[in-house]
């Protein structure tokens, strides 16, 4: 599993976890405009279907 965090001055950031860092968790769940998107890409052998 990845997680990409896009941001709203152009960078991105991307962690092969499930877990992102605090500081960056909290602009997301704080809404404060800083997070553009957030990108959640899981392996299909992942998947249950």
């Amino acid at each position: 599993m990845s997680l990409t965090v896009e941001l709203t001055n152009g960078p991105t950031i991307e962690k092969v976890s499930n877990m992102i860092p605090e500081n960056l968790s909290k602009h997301i769940f704080d809404r404060s405009g800083q997070v553009k998107a957030v990108y959640v890409t899981i392996p299909a052998e992942k998947l249950v279907i």
